[in-house]
């Protein structure tokens, strides 16, 4: 596999930074080994402490969602009446779990598995856009995040999507090489098929690699990839339609993320802490079931954006920018500690610079094709989840591009390239 870089041509003589990059491109595939045994290791141990014990709500939801799908075969939180407020993909891992019988203690050990996939997704993306350098940076800088490490010990659907962005990405770009590339844009499809159920917001990811494939003139491959990833999606609408008698795309819980982000109570940073009391009272007197509840919050928040214009302008501008805080106030306050705030700071920030820096390089230094969708993918989830609420725990599955990315900024500091030399043809692989 070769980098989408021109002439990676080293310094000559001794300088600091030739015999620096001559070490971590002889140090790559070590890095990645180290980097996959140690996360492993500690997020294992971590989930291995934490065990039984659920310190969130949400991660009751999605037990006891396992528990009826594995025991009765049906998607019911309560095992009499049919759900669709939570999206599938994550529960339905679950339950097969428990089919076979892992115990809830191990349930959350899963991540760990979904965990490694992303540090060597990310080792080969890194290697793709930057050479060998690059992904020696990368893979523990995906690794050794105490973020992810904490992510990967909660019983949430992330990890899982990270997994699946991150290998769909990998195959997606391999295909373009390959000398069977429908096979790879099929699995690519399939894989993010399952992310949208998993996580639907990441639907445009779909659209983006779409449009990738198209710009660059594989228009029936880009037609594939969408029918690929559509086969799940609309399978379980198709399910929602018969069991709940509405066309609800994946999940009947988008008027209430709507409405938690754009309301009276909403503030950029408020995500699940807004003040929803009201709505929650009228549903409830009314008795609205799943879907008139779903139907009633999502009207609620369209009436206060257009009753609200201005202000719901400047919430969407300061979500945007929230999604690119290096910690959340959370609603489960023993979760969260200066401590913890300031470990998230250090190593976040640092990244979110080296990003700047790309983007400032932009004209010099021209994205290749790979590091181009990589890009757009991290920026633009700041606008689509900002549709919603933004928290850090819905930016993991992205993080890891963001180290990518970072990576490939030292690598070329390291290694010195002069971006002149490759800039037409870096575009154009």
């Amino acid at each position: 596999m070769r980098p989408e870089r021109l002439d990676r041509s080293r310094p000559t003589g001794g300088s600091w930074r030739h015999v620096l990059a001559g070490h971590l491109d002889a140090w790559s595939s070590r890095s990645l080994v180290v980097s996959l045994v140690v996360g492993g290791l500690v997020s294992l141990a971590y989930c291995l402490h934490l065990g039984g014990r659920i310190r969130y709500s949400d991660e009751g939801e999605y037990l006891r969602l396992a528990a009826q799908i594995s025991r009765h075969g049906t998607y019911s939180l309560d095992g009499v009446h049919p759900t669709a407020f939570r999206p599938p993909g994550y529960p339905m891992l679950l339950g097969a779990a428990r089919v076979v019988g892992v115990p809830v203690g191990a349930l959350r050990s899963l991540n760990v598995l979904f965990f490694l996939v992303v540090i060597a997704s990310s080792w080969w993306l890194a290697n793709r856009i930057a050479g060998r350098t690059a992904a020696c940076i990368a893979a523990p800088l995906v690794a050794f995040n105490p973020v992810s490490i904490y992510v990967v010990g909660s019983l949430y659907p992330e990890p899982m999507g990270s997994a699946l962005l991150l290998s769909a990405l990998v195959a997606l770009v391999a295909s373009r090489d390959s000398t069977r590339p429908l096979r790879l844009v099929v699995a690519s499809g399939v894989l993010l098929g399952v992310l949208v159920v998993t996580i639907p917001t990441f639907a445009f990811v779909v659209v983006l690699g779409a449009v990738w494939l198209a710009v660059l003139r594989a228009r029936r491959h880009a037609v594939v990839l969408v029918l690929a990833a559509l086969l799940l999606p609309v399978a379980w609408t198709g399910r929602n339609a018969v069991a709940m008698h509405t066309l609800a795309p994946v999940s009947t819980n988008g008027g209430l993320n709507l409405l938690l982000g754009n309301s009276p109570g909403t503030g950029p940073r408020s995500g699940v802490n807004a003040d929803l009391s009201p709505y929650y009272r009228y549903a409830e007197s009314h008795r609205l079931g799943e879907v008139a509840s779903d139907t009633y919050f999502r009207s609620s928040a369209l009436h206060w954006i257009g009753a609200h214009p201005t202000r719901a302008g400047v919430l969407y501008l300061e979500k945007t920018a929230n999604f690119f805080a290096p910690f959340d106030r959370l609603a489960t306050s023993s979760e969260s500690s200066p401590g913890k705030d300031l470990l998230a700071s250090l190593f976040y920030l640092p990244l979110l610079v080296l990003l700047v820096i790309r983007l400032a390089r932009w004209s010099r230094d021209r994205p290749g094709r790979t590091e181009l969708l990589l890009l757009s993918i991290y920026l633009l989830s700041a606008p689509v989840q900002a549709v919603f609420f933004t928290r850090i725990r819905f930016r993991f599955p992205v993080d890891p591009l963001l180290a990518v990315i970072a990576s490939g900024v030292v690598a070329r500091f390291v290694e010195r390239e002069d971006p002149e030399r490759r800039g037409a043809s870096a575009v154009s692989r």
